[in-house]
C-alpha cells in the first residue's frame, strides 16, 4: 500500500465518513477531516467494507427513508472448561497464544457451531486473573491449570442475538432465548469420553458471554439473487436505489456463521470488485481498461 501510495496509484486520507449518496452517476462522500473541518469528494465507485456495524451507522445517517426495525446479527458465545487427559508435553505449550484445536459440528436441521480450544496460556492468564501479581501464585495457577483449557464456542445465525442503535449511539439488544442444554443436545458427541481420542474431555459447566459479546457481525442487508425488500442486496452488493456503491463486508451475509468469516469476506469482495469492472459500472469507461488512469481512494474510518 506504501508503495502504491508513493506512486499515486492511491490517494490516502485519514477522515471520518458522515454520510454518502449518488449524484450525477458518481458517488459523493462527506467526510470529516482530523479537526472536525467538513469535506466532500466524489468517485465513479465506492467499494465500502469498513465492518458490519460501521456500514450499518453510515448507511442509516445517509438514508431518510432508513428501516428503524433492520436489526444486526451478532454470534451468540459460551465458554467450556475442559481438561487435557492425553496431551503430551503441554508444559511446552504455557506461552502459545493460538488455539490448540479447532472443531467444527454441523447439523443441516438445527445450525452449526465453530470451537476455538485453548489452554491456559500466560496470556490468559493475565487476562482470566488481572488481581493476581504475585509471581509464586501465577506460577501456582500454571502449574495447577496446565492441564486445563477451555472450549471458546460460537453459533451460527439460528443462535444469534440481534441488536440495532438508537439516534444517541446506544444499542437496542434484542436478545434470542436459546436452551444452551437443548441446543447443545443436538451436538452431544462432544460430551463423549471418546471425544477425539479422549484428549479432550468437555465439562458441562456451560459459561454465557454478555448480549453483545460476540466475534462477529453481520447480517443486515442480506443478499439475494432477487431482491425482495428495498434493503435486501443484489448479488454486487448493492441496496436500496444504489448503483454505484457495493458493500463487500459481513454485512450483506444472509446469514452469520459460525465459523470466522474472513476468508469468505475477502472471497465475496474479489468477486463484487471483478464483476463490477467486468460489467462495466464505473461512468468513465477508460477505468476498465487502463489500471494507470485508476484513482483509488483509501479512507481510514475511525
Amino acid at each position: 500500500i506504501k508503495s502504491l501510495i508513493q506512486k499515486s496509484k492511491i490517494e490516502y486520507k485519514k477522515e471520518k465518513v458522515i454520510k454518502i449518496r449518488e449524484k450525477n452517476q458518481k458517488v459523493v462522500l462527506q467526510t470529516l477531516k482530523p479537526n472536525n473541518e467538513k469535506n466532500e469528494f466524489t468517485c465513479d465507485y465506492l467499494f465500502l467494507g469498513c465492518g458490519a456495524v460501521s456500514t450499518f451507522k453510515l448507511i442509516k445517517r445517509s438514508l431518510e427513508n432508513f428501516d428503524k426495525r433492520l436489526t444486526l446479527k451478532i454470534q451468540k458465545k459460551i465458554f467450556f472448561p475442559i481438561k487435557f487427559r492425553k496431551f503430551r508435553a503441554f508444559e511446552e505449550k504455557l506461552f502459545n497464544i493460538f488455539p490448540v484445536f479447532q472443531i467444527n459440528l454441523e447439523n443441516t436441521k438445527f445450525g452449526s457451531v465453530y470451537s476455538q480450544i485453548s489452554n491456559f496460556n500466560i496470556t490468559l492468564l493475565n487476562n482470566f486473573f488481572i488481581n493476581i501479581s504475585n509471581i509464586k501464585s501465577r506460577i501456582f495457577l500454571l502449574k495447577f491449570l496446565k492441564n486445563y483449557g477451555y472450549s471458546h464456542f460460537l453459533f451460527g445465525s439460528e443462535f444469534a442475538n440481534e441488536f440495532n442503535f438508537n439516534e444517541d449511539g446506544s444499542a437496542n439488544v434484542y436478545e434470542k432465548k436459546v436452551d444452551l442444554k437443548s441446543a447443545l443436545s443436538n451436538f452431544k458427541g462432544i460430551f463423549d469420553k471418546n471425544f477425539l481420542n479422549n484428549q479432550i474431555r468437555h465439562l458441562n459447566i456451560p459459561f454465557k458471554r454478555g448480549k453483545l459479546i460476540g466475534s462477529h457481525f453481520g447480517a443486515a442487508f442480506p443478499m439475494r439473487e432477487s431482491k425482495k425488500n428495498f434493503f435486501d442486496s443484489d448479488l454486487y452488493g448493492r441496496i436500496s436505489n444504489f448503483k454505484k456503491i457495493s458493500i463487500i463486508d459481513s454485512s450483506i451475509f444472509p446469514k452469520l456463521p459460525a465459523k470466522p468469516p474472513t476468508l469468505t469476506i475477502m472471497a465475496n469482495s474479489l468477486r463484487i470488485v471483478d464483476k463490477v469492472f467486468k460489467n462495466k459500472f464505473f461512468h468513465s469507461l477508460n477505468l476498465i481498461f487502463s489500471i494507470k488512469d485508476i484513482k483509488l481512494i483509501l479512507i481510514v474510518i475511525y
